[in-house]
């Protein structure tokens, strides 16, 4: 009895222990599974995540409104799965939709967090692209200050990356912030640096965009014909690009380039022709800032050919809208038209005010290009009243910009130059 109590004894803790090895295994597996399907449920979360920021950024132009509640509803699902990746990229792409609303401010707020969060996660490339896209703001904002300071820094991260695409863009912005203050020598040494770039990043577009770049300096410099080649071919290229994915925004600037070009030229119609389709492709993507720029154009044809009350009627609806986006860098030619179909019409101390009110904006900003126009009308101005004194005053202001443009000794900010120099020295030095 003993013997068999024994055996009973030793078959039961066997039989337990089998139970026990099995009920493990099996809420192991049970567990594994559930593991897994929860890690699967987060990747289709993440990828679904993803490509609803990818659509939010498709829709910019065309339902501005619908991207953002949808780049909003991103950014709380991406906080809810603590994911802070995505979190950073949600607020990025916000950003970037909040240029093109009303509430352009929040843009930097959206900005500040992605950027906090791309050193956090030591992501150097989201670093460069949103340092990138936050000097644009800035640019726009007309902090050019701040907006030099930032694209250099963009720089540095992109460069660290290896990030030639925004290489090349960040590149052309300070070209561009050169060519705006008139020193053309820096500018072009940029636009040839971005478009380098560009195609290190086999980006066919940073080619069409530098044709564009180069157009516009000669435009710029008085060089209608090599001005109308460069923005042809910048035409020729986006349009290329547009058959294949239906982006028609580069047509569209090169439209506005080669409309001002034949208003310049004296040949109306040509202008006029490119003005419709112009105003043809704003409406359709919604752009709100482009079609300011078409009633800007519609308002100087107009004034060219005589019709002084239509001109000032588009003149007046391209500011009303100006004023609504907080943009200054084509103000001063809207107010210098005002000005000038003021005067035309009897009005001789309005349009005064009207021209003095855009050379206000441009001097405080550093428009070179607008000063000039703006003195150069004045000079006429005053000559045709027979005041002589003012006429010689505003005539000696356009001689010695032009003089300093034509030594490349413009007045950029001295602060703007210091400060590119300085964070470009810092920079070189952490590469050593």
């Amino acid at each position: 009895m003993p013997k068999k109590k024994l055996f009973l004894t030793l078959l039961t803790t066997l039989l337990i222990s089998l139970l026990l090895y099995f009920v493990f295994n099996n809420f192991k597996k049970e567990t594994t599974i559930i593991a897994q399907s929860i890690d699967l449920q987060h990747k289709a979360k993440k990828e679904k995540i993803n490509l609803r920021l990818e659509n939010a950024l498709d829709l910019i132009n065309s339902d501005n409104k619908k991207a953002i509640e949808i780049a909003k509803s991103c950014l709380s699902e991406s906080q809810q799965l603590e994911n802070k990746s995505l979190e950073m990229r949600s607020l990025f792409v916000l950003g970037k939709l909040n240029v093109n609303s009303e509430n352009i401010h929040n843009t930097q707020l959206y900005f500040d967090k992605a950027l906090l969060l791309s050193i956090e996660l030591e992501d150097n490339w989201y670093r460069g692209e949103i340092l990138y896209a936050k000097g644009k703001n800035q640019y726009r904002l007309t902090n050019t200050k701040q907006a030099l300071e930032t694209f250099n820094e963009a720089l540095y991260y992109c460069q660290l990356s290896k990030n030639y695409k925004t290489i090349g863009a960040t590149y052309s912005m300070i070209g561009t912030i050169f060519r705006v203050n008139g020193v053309y020598s820096r500018a072009i040494e940029y636009f040839i640096k971005s478009r380098l770039n560009y195609s290190k990043a086999n980006y066919s577009e940073g080619d069409a965009w530098a044709s564009y770049l180069l157009g516009q300096i000669h435009a710029d410099l008085r060089n209608s014909e090599k001005a109308m080649h460069y923005f042809q071919e910048s035409l020729n290229k986006y349009q290329i690009l547009a058959a294949a994915d239906g982006i028609t925004d580069g047509i569209a600037i090169c439209y506005e380039q080669i409309a001002k070009l034949n208003l310049e030229l004296g040949n109306f119609d040509e202008a006029n022709k490119y003005i419709t389709m112009l105003l043809e492709i704003r409406t359709k993507n919604k752009s709100v800032y482009g079609v300011t720029n078409v009633y800007s154009l519609l308002g100087k044809l107009e004034y060219l050919k005589g019709n002084y009350l239509l001109a000032e009627t588009h003149l007046n609806n391209s500011l009303d809208i100006k004023n609504g986006v907080l943009s200054l860098h084509s103000k001063p030619s809207v107010y210098m038209y005002l000005g000038l179909c003021a005067i035309k019409t009897g009005n001789f101390e309005k349009g005064i005010e009207e021209l003095n009110e855009g050379l206000v904006i441009a001097l405080s900003n550093n428009f070179k290009k607008n000063e000039l126009e703006i003195y150069s009308k004045l000079a006429e101005i005053y000559s045709n009243t027979n005041n002589f004194k003012e006429a010689i005053f505003y005539k000696n202001q356009q001689i010695e910009l032009q003089d300093l443009i034509l030594y490349g000794e413009a007045d950029v900010q001295i602060e703007q130059l210091q400060a590119f120099h300085e964070l470009d020295e810092k920079n070189r030095q952490k590469r050593e």
